[in-house]
């Protein structure tokens, strides 16, 4: 063995010191991924950079990390939307967009919602959720086998009951310009609230419910499809996504905080000090900026490559 030791240059205390170095490398590693399989039980599609955040691993850097979830199979495939949901109302009613630009510093100042879709063996299951943007609060979602404008009215005043009693005078609803959101009696239980309707003219324009509907369906729905579950079966489920996503989820915009964290700790901030969220201005020319920085959408932030504008 001297002989070999000679030949590469190196000493038998520098090869066992690197072996010890291999073995704790490996010990780390796999007790890192044992901890990932554990998250990913609970959220089957949590991505490698949130699964960090959540984790805080103290051995290794998130790039590192990342190569380790690629290398080791646990890197998770986009999935992609085949059926487009968005619909106009039949009276062409017409509501504008009043989200451009506009500037978020606490909760119930802008809620948005849309319609999504799964497809279970034979079966398509319809999802519909109302999102608090600025905490990334799931106020409610629901799944039905139809779209009509009364799951939707159902939804909203189980939202309007998570915030009760809180004022929501000033409040903007954002969706698309479907049916289901131009409704007249949805339309009258946004201005018995206070509420301002406002709508989307593509889904960039409503980026952060896009966003929600590929995160619920890729990251916690997509491993239940094919398992034949019961509409009762699904509502389950998405009563235990709702909970997850809330109190367990983290948000890398949020501090790595989950939303219902990040609610408790802007409220105990004072107005002056609460963090801002810029939203997007589509009306501004391209490449004029704004004095802060805004979030402008791609169709891949969106995790819904689909988006459209409304036809």
């Amino acid at each position: 063995m001297s002989a070999i030791y000679d030949f590469f240059g190196i000493t038998r205390q520098a090869h066992h010191q690197q072996l010890r170095r291999q073995q704790t490398r490996s010990h780390i590693e796999q007790s890192l991924l044992q901890q990932v399989r554990a998250v990913r039980r609970l959220h089957p599609r949590m991505g490698a950079r949130k699964l960090f955040g959540l984790i805080e691993p103290s051995q290794i850097g998130v790039t590192a990390f990342e190569r380790l979830i690629s290398a080791s199979g646990l890197s998770v495939p986009r999935l992609q939307r085949q059926i487009r949901t968005t619909l106009r109302c039949d009276d062409g009613t017409i509501v504008s967009n009043l989200t451009h630009g506009l500037r978020l510093d606490g909760i119930n100042q802008l809620w948005v919602s849309d319609i999504s879709y799964l497809i279970d063996r034979s079966a398509t299951y319809y999802l519909v959720h109302l999102l608090d943007v600025y905490s990334r609060r799931l106020l409610a979602i629901s799944i039905s086998q139809s779209m009509k404008a009364e799951e939707n009215l159902a939804l909203l005043h189980r939202s309007l009951a998570v915030r009760e009693p809180q004022s929501l005078r000033g409040l903007i609803h954002h969706s698309d310009a479907g049916t289901q959101y131009t409704a007249s009696d949805y339309l009258q239980a946004l201005s018995d609230a206070g509420i301002r309707p406002s709508i989307a003219e593509t889904c960039l324009q409503n980026a952060y419910s896009e966003r929600l509907n590929g995160t619920v369906k890729n990251e916690y729905l997509a491993v239940n499809l094919g398992t034949g579950l019961t509409l009762r079966q699904w509502q389950h489920r998405l009563a235990e996504v709702e909970h997850l996503y809330n109190y367990h989820r983290p948000h890398q915009h949020l501090g790595y905080r989950t939303p219902i964290d990040f609610e408790n700790y802007i409220a105990s901030l004072p107005p002056a000090e609460r963090p801002v969220l810029e939203l997007h201005d589509f009306r501004r020319p391209s490449g004029e900026a704004s004095d802060q920085r805004s979030h402008a959408p791609s169709p891949r932030e969106t995790g819904d490559t689909s988006c459209q504008p409304i036809l």
